[in-house]
């Protein structure tokens, strides 16, 4: 299919580009609801994206102008081992302009880790619910478990994954929970809009006007 997709797009073959594009384009996440189903076990998961194919996806994606692939390649990229995006494999490697698109943008995705998705379990916020105000619950998770998520935080890319239960929730009432899952579910949705542009990629609706061009 990738042959067929660099000739028609070559040779302006609108029409079985647009085949091809169709057929690729459902394999690979380009929605936030698409990617919401990764984190509930429907479809393809992390694992099933071998670094192979996610080198072969950007450099297809290039050649053939179909940016709406790349946001979540880059992402799938930025969570390799730097010495591998900077290698690659036998069977493909990145272009040094992607390879640094890539690694620029591991730094921006743990900010926004840090920053917005992942936020709400760090600088937890007390419910208007609290069960234990005007004292906040959050204030009796001990110092060194809570050093420990932060540290993680900092190190593993997990950005737009979406946590089945809160951290350290034994700590902290059920309302302070459920308000810091909602906020986490809410960032999480944010860092994906965010997406493109962290690879320099502009926005979604830019990638969608770039393609169709």
């Amino acid at each position: 299919m990738s042959g067929i997709l660099r000739l028609s797009t070559k040779y302006h073959v609108q029409p079985l580009r647009q085949k091809c594009i169709n057929l690729l384009t459902p394999k690979i996440p380009t929605t936030y609801i698409w990617f919401k189903g990764l984190n509930h076990g429907r479809g393809k998961r992390y694992s099933d994206f071998p670094v192979d194919i996610c080198f072969q996806i950007i450099n297809l994606a290039r050649e053939a102008n179909v940016p709406e692939l790349l946001p979540f390649a880059f992402y799938l990229c930025a969570r390799l081992p730097t010495n591998l995006v900077l290698n690659g494999t036998s069977a493909a490697v990145l272009s040094w302009k992607d390879r640094a698109i890539c690694l620029a943008g591991r730094a921006e995705l743990l900010h926004a880790q840090r920053t917005i998705s992942y936020s709400p379990f760090i600088d937890i916020q007390q419910s208007a619910s609290c069960e234990t105000r005007p004292s906040p619950c959050v204030s009796k998770i001990p110092a060194t478990t809570r050093i420990a998520w932060e540290r993680r935080i900092f190190v593993e890319i997990h950005t737009l994954e979406i946590c089945s239960s809160m951290p350290m929730k034994r700590h902290v009432c059920t309302p302070c929970v459920e308000h810091a899952m909602l906020q986490h579910r809410e960032g999480c949705e944010q860092v994906w809009n965010m997406l493109p542009g962290i690879f320099q990629l502009g926005s979604w609706e830019d990638i969608r006007k770039t393609q169709n061009r």
